[in-house]
């Protein structure tokens, strides 16, 4: 078990907050390992569903889907940890690790929603900058990754912002299944891409 391993399974054992960090306004914005409560676990849902063009895969996540999602893929891998975005109390967003790669000592950002809108503008610039200065700090990682599609204009904004810079881009196209669709990678010059996928970077 790598020691990348070692620390995401002690912080899930402990459940416990990673940081906190004022807001503009003087209210506190709480970033915790998340709960398989109802309430989380429905909210979890709603905003799955909600952003879910956003993601690689879209289908309707209904609770038990979302309930078996956080037991069986997030508690239980050891490489995967999500978190709870809470602001003044409100649980409002979440975040998430996946992927380490010992070879360059990097790991992925995931599963970012900004669930709740509306209040608090700026708010995610402030987690997102925390949020790097942690992994760096407390799990010791030299290169912090992630992946956004190339039309979700507002998301690479705020990640240019906190200092991520395009490193590559991947043609995508959409493969229809059961219950929706789940974007694929294109494997040969003959298909012409329907969507991009850009990997952006931290050092």
């Amino acid at each position: 078990m790598f020691e990348y391993e070692k620390k995401i399974k002690e912080l899930k054992e402990n459940n416990s907050d990673i940081f906190s960090v004022p807001y503009t306004d003087g209210t506190n914005i709480i970033v915790n390992v998340v709960d398989n409560s109802t309430d989380t676990i429905s909210l979890l849902a709603k905003w799955r569903n909600e952003y879910g063009d956003w993601f690689d895969t879209k289908f309707e996540m209904s609770f038990d889907k979302t309930k078996e999602w956080v037991n069986n893929k997030i508690i239980k891998d050891i490489q995967r940890i999500l978190f709870l975005i809470i602001h003044n109390n409100q649980k409002i967003g979440q975040i998430g690790l996946d992927w380490y790669d010992k070879r360059d000592n990097s790991i992925f950002i995931t599963d970012v929603i900004r669930g709740e809108r509306g209040f608090a503008p700026g708010l995610m610039s402030i987690v997102f900058n925390q949020f790097i200065i942690w992994i760096r700090n407390e799990l010791g990682i030299s290169v912090i990754k992630l992946r956004v599609f190339q039309d979700d204009v507002k998301a690479i904004s705020l990640y240019e912002k906190c200092g991520f810079k395009k490193i590559d881009s991947i043609s995508m196209k959409k493969q229809l299944t059961n219950d929706g669709w789940k974007w694929i990678k294109i494997d040969s010059v003959n298909q012409i891409p329907e969507r991009f996928f850009d990997i952006m970077e931290f050092r």
